[in-house]
């Protein structure tokens, strides 16, 4: 396993905390020979391993799934068709989350947000043609913290006025928000179908 786990930073955005579960999780991959990985999703991956990253950003939750896109999927479908009834008031817990970066809270109050994956996934998990429709629709763009200069110039030169910048809080749009554009693998996407809000993929 390869990667620092108790970096604190991700790029030049300082993270809130430390994963608490993570080097339990850790030690239980090792234990029982399962590879793991921090964060590298791979749609097109066929290697038995996890991935995993945080989720409820200040509470130290962790997010694990399987690398490869099918079984992702597989999951997903499985705990769409289960009716358990769920007793935990989410809502109350993600509030309590808070954002997981230190980033600028945000006055405004958009009705639409498109809140963007990491330049390393623009070309493949979001593409032009739906973040265009986005904008159409009326939805302004949060890109991710650590986006490159170079994919924030082209995002603010096709689509000038649209933009907020990368340090401000995407966690603070997406509580003010009625309506979230994000893809699926996204911790934003989860909390949007947890609480009940509009959710486009």
């Amino acid at each position: 396993m390869e990667f620092d786990t108790k970096k604190d930073r991700l790029g030049t955005v300082i993270r809130k905390k430390d994963i608490p579960f993570q080097d339990f999780l850790i030690e239980e991959c090792k234990r029982r020979n399962i590879e793991l990985m921090y964060d590298k999703e791979d749609i097109e991956s066929e290697r038995e391993l996890l991935i995993f990253t945080e989720f409820f950003g200040g509470m130290g939750g962790v997010m694990i799934k399987p690398q490869n896109f099918t079984r992702q999927m597989k999951q997903y479908h499985q705990a769409f068709l289960d009716d358990t009834p769920i007793k935990i008031d989410f809502s109350k817990l993600i509030d309590s989350a808070g954002d997981k970066y230190f980033l600028e809270e945000i006055e405004e109050m958009p009705e639409k947000v498109a809140l963007l994956c990491g330049s390393n996934f623009l070309g493949t998990h979001t593409k032009k043609e739906l973040i265009n429709e986005a904008v159409n629709q009326g939805a302004m763009l949060k890109p991710h913290p650590v986006t490159t200069e170079d994919v924030l110039e082209l995002l603010n030169r096709t689509w000038k006025g649209k933009v907020y910048g990368p340090m401000q809080s995407g966690f603070t749009l997406y509580k003010k928000a009625k309506e979230i554009w994000t893809t699926r693998f996204s911790e934003f996407s989860l909390f949007a179908i947890l609480e009940g809000k509009s959710l486009i993929l």
